[in-house]
C-alpha cells in the first residue's frame, strides 16, 4: 500500500492595518495679550498651529467633522478654542496644518489657568476602502492672560494756541489719562518740556491715577515781554 504524503500550505491572509492618523500640539502654554483699551472689544485672540499626521505610506486620509474645545479651569472662566475649518487632507507619510484659535473674555483678570484641549473628529483612507474611524486628542496646557501696564496719555484743552503775543499770559488745561483701563498708575509726576523763553507753572505731583481715570493739571503760560525771536 502506498502511502500519501499530503503537503498543506497554510497561507495567512491579513486585512490592511491602516496607519494611525493623528494630532499633535507642541505647546504647554498659550498666551493671551490685551492689547486694546477695556471695552473696545468683547474678547482677545491668540492663534497657535495645530499638526495632523498621517503615518500610512500608501493613501491619503480625509479628515472631516473637526472640532476644539476647551475644558477645565479656562473653560470656567469663559475662554474657548476653536479650528480655522473642519476638515482637512493629509498625504501619506506626511502632515497638515491648522490654525487653531485660543480666545478670553475682555473680563478674565490677569493669571494663569489650566486648561485641556480636546480635539476630535473622523477621518477615511482614500484608498482601500477603509471605514471611518474615530479621532480623539487631548492636550493640557497653562493659558496665561496678561494685561497691559498702566499707560498714561496727556492731551490740552486747546491743541492750538494762536499767535503768542509780547507779555502775554494765559492758562490751558491739561488732562493725563490712564488709557487702557486695565491697572492704574501711582506717583506720577508730571514735567512739560518747552522750547524758547515761555515761562510755564503748573503742579508737578499727580499722585495716583486709576485704571482708566484721569487727573486735569491747570498750566499757566507766561510770555516775556522781551527777547523774543
Amino acid at each position: 500500500m502506498k502511502s500519501i504524503i499530503a503537503l498543506l500550505t497554510v497561507v495567512m491572509l491579513a486585512a490592511p492595518a491602516w496607519a494611525l492618523v493623528g494630532a499633535r500640539f507642541p505647546y504647554d502654554e498659550v498666551d493671551i495679550y490685551f492689547d486694546k483699551p477695556k471695552g473696545e472689544v468683547s474678547y482677545f485672540e491668540a492663534n497657535l498651529t495645530l499638526e495632523f499626521y498621517n503615518t500610512d505610506n500608501e493613501s491619503a486620509a480625509m479628515l472631516s467633522n473637526l472640532k476644539a474645545e476647551l475644558q477645565l479651569e479656562a473653560a470656567e472662566k469663559g475662554m474657548s478654542a476653536s479650528l480655522e475649518r473642519s476638515y482637512l487632507r493629509v498625504e501619506p507619510q506626511s502632515s497638515s496644518y491648522m490654525l487653531v484659535t485660543f480666545r478670553a473674555p475682555a473680563g478674565v483678570a490677569e493669571g494663569s489657568y489650566e486648561a485641556k484641549l480636546e480635539i476630535t473628529g473622523n477621518y477615511t483612507y482614500i484608498t482601500g476602502g477603509s471605514e471611518k474611524q474615530q479621532l480623539i486628542e487631548d492636550f493640557y496646557l497653562t493659558i496665561n492672560i496678561h494685561h497691559p501696564p498702566a499707560t498714561l496719555a496727556a492731551t490740552w484743552d486747546l491743541a492750538e494756541w494762536g499767535k503768542l503775543k509780547a507779555g502775554q499770559s494765559f492758562v490751558r488745561s491739561l488732562t493725563v489719562k490712564e488709557v487702557y483701563g486695565y491697572a492704574g498708575a501711582g506717583n506720577v509726576t508730571l514735567y512739560l518740556s518747552k522750547t524758547g523763553p515761555v515761562k510755564l507753572r503748573y503742579t508737578s505731583a499727580l499722585g495716583e491715577i486709576p485704571a482708566g481715570g484721569s487727573k486735569s493739571v491747570q498750566v499757566e503760560i507766561e510770555v516775556p515781554e522781551r527777547y523774543l525771536k
